[in-house]
């Protein structure tokens, strides 16, 4: 079994390094100067594990029986046209809200299997990432059935040591997650906290609220059926996360494009394409906009 990380940043070598561990032949393959340090003097995991590993490195994709998306949203489309010439399945492990309908689209709807997670890495310096913290994997096929493609890749994860659980509706786990990092994401970045300062302050925890909420009224608007309430599960998440700098609050202060497009910005234009609105998600949009701008970006 030939497993290739398509976007190893951060998390995606730290699910590569999990994986390579446990025996299964994986390639990274990403951007210098991170993918060149690895392939130089191979790939540094601190953190809940202190350990270097030598797992082969490419520029450019390869053949493999699974891919492992976990480019950044908005490469999605372009990782997409990149993997056509190819046949293995693409398992999305991204942030946001419409990565997988973008895969379906450049690589029709056999080859796609929806998933999110919550385990936590730092991408300390080039060829070293942090494990922040062990979370889970939630991976399931696009029409809610339980295939055997998706029990053996649940199986994978399983002898990686890996917390994994397959979904009869990962589109609504897909919504749940953009409910929690909605809310969490965007007032970090703009308020340049930690996430355990959004329940601490009355006026961003008022806001952490009324935003989810908001969302949460749009995906049931869709008609996604929660199976437990996301915007207390993004309490739940700020609390247990209290000490951590959001990925888009090191987005922001290190230059780098968020993803609040796929975020914040695919709620708005959800919203409008029911004849609703979500004004907090557009300001908060629009806000976190300018500070990319700032940055040198528009």
């Amino acid at each position: 079994m030939k497993i290739m990380i398509m976007g190893a940043g951060a998390l995606g070598s730290l699910i590569g390094g999990l994986l390579h561990l446990s025996g299964f032949e994986v390639i990274l393959v990403g951007r210098p100067p991170h993918i060149s340090e690895i392939e130089r003097r191979g790939l540094k995991i601190s953190g809940k594990m202190n350990v270097t590993l030598k797992i082969p490195t490419s520029l450019t994709p390869v053949e493999s029986d699974l891919t492992i998306l976990t480019v950044k949203s908005y490469d999605t489309r372009s990782a997409a046209k990149a993997l056509r010439e190819f046949d293995s399945p693409v398992l999305s492990l991204q942030n946001g809200i419409g990565n997988e309908e973008t895969l379906m689209e450049e690589l029709g709807g056999e080859r796609v299997i929806g998933g999110v997670t919550s385990y936590g890495a730092l991408r300390v310096e080039p060829g070293h990432v942090k494990y922040t913290g062990e979370g889970e994997i939630v991976i399931g096929e696009m029409n809610g059935k339980i295939t055997e493609r998706i029990m053996m890749i649940s199986e994978i994860f399983t002898r990686a040591k890996m917390n994994v659980r397959i979904s009869e509706d990962i589109k609504m786990e897909i919504w749940k997650k953009a409910i929690v990092n909605c809310g969490i994401n965007p007032l970090t970045a703009i308020a340049g906290v930690k996430n355990g300062v959004l329940l601490e302050i009355s006026s961003l925890r008022k806001l952490l609220r009324e935003v989810c909420e908001e969302a949460k009224r749009i995906a049931e608007a869709l008609g996604i059926t929660f199976d437990e309430d996301p915007v207390e599960r993004t309490f739940e998440v700020a609390k247990r996360t209290s000490e951590n700098f959001s990925s888009m609050l090191q987005d922001v202060l290190n230059g780098r494009r968020t993803e609040i497009d796929a975020i914040n910005g695919e709620i708005v234009r959800t919203a409008h394409s029911i004849g609703a609105q979500a004004p907090i998600n557009e300001a908060l949009y629009r806000l976190v906009k300018v500070l990319e701008g700032e940055n040198g970006r528009t």
